[in-house]
């Protein structure tokens, strides 16, 4: 946990930092993927997109995923960039960040190839 001091003339008063922030004098900012009280939390997106106080913004979560703490993968039919993608192919061959995904029988080996598809 950390406190922050507090000093007013005679005595020292010590408090628990705002949530973003920590050190002795809570004037320390989070620093990523750490946020939140005490930095407990992690942000599961980009540096730039993730807020020391409040975490990820749905809005700004990482390619494939969503939610307040961008942790929820895209469901299927969506993907992309804030779900906002649809895949036109099964569940199964549905990839939550790049989309359909096909497979493609060459020389006897099966491979995975991401869709073209915009």
């Amino acid at each position: 946990m950390h406190f922050c001091s507090i000093a007013n003339w005679a005595y020292i008063h010590q408090t628990e930092c705002l949530p973003g922030y920590y050190g002795d004098q809570c004037n320390k900012t989070c620093r990523h993927p750490n946020y939140g009280h005490n930095c407990q939390l992690n942000c599961m997106c980009e540096e730039d997109q993730c807020d020391p106080i409040t975490g990820c913004d749905g809005k700004n979560c990482s390619t494939g995923y969503y939610g307040s703490f961008c942790n929820r993968k895209c469901r299927y039919p969506n993907y992309g960039k804030r779900c906002q993608s649809e895949c036109l192919c099964g569940n199964e061959q549905c990839d939550h960040i790049t989309g359909c995904v096909w497979k493609r029988r060459a020389l006897g080996i099966m491979t995975y190839i991401p869709s073209e598809m915009p």
